[in-house]
């Protein structure tokens, strides 16, 4: 049986988080992303609006690219899954699908209903132990 190797990531700091905000491409929608530490993990919260058609699951065309932004940064981070909250199941499932479209590996994402039925946006939590 093959060994198992366990590492042990560093709490995230605001260091990391400053670099990730480097990375970001200068959009209005990134212009207006949150990036914080919560719980031991890098939070990326995006308002449902830079993201949704209002009322709806679908990505609007900003949506996409800044998704598809994000994956550019988010698949150079080692070490870390990435998790995505939304309070509709549907939202988060578009999220992924959009990540994945622009080259995340499936096996780094899962998803999580959020707490607060009333959440709009999404968060992509960087969370310790993935690929």
């Amino acid at each position: 049986m093959p060994k198992r190797v366990v590492t042990t990531l560093p709490e995230p700091t605001a260091a990391d988080v400053e670099s990730l905000l480097a990375r970001l491409p200068g959009s209005d929608g990134a212009a207006r992303i949150e990036i914080a530490i919560r719980a031991h993990h890098i939070v990326i919260a995006i308002p449902g609006r830079l993201l949704f058609v209002p009322g709806s699951t679908e990505l609007t065309p900003t949506g996409k690219t800044l998704v598809h932004q994000l994956a550019g940064v988010l698949g150079n981070v080692e070490h870390r899954g990435l998790q995505i909250i939304a309070a509709e199941s549907a939202r988060a499932m578009e999220v992924a699908g959009t990540l994945v479209v622009a080259g995340i590996d499936v096996e780094r994402l899962s998803m999580a209903i959020a707490a607060d039925p009333t959440k709009d946006g999404v968060d992509i939590a960087l969370i310790a132990g993935a690929r």
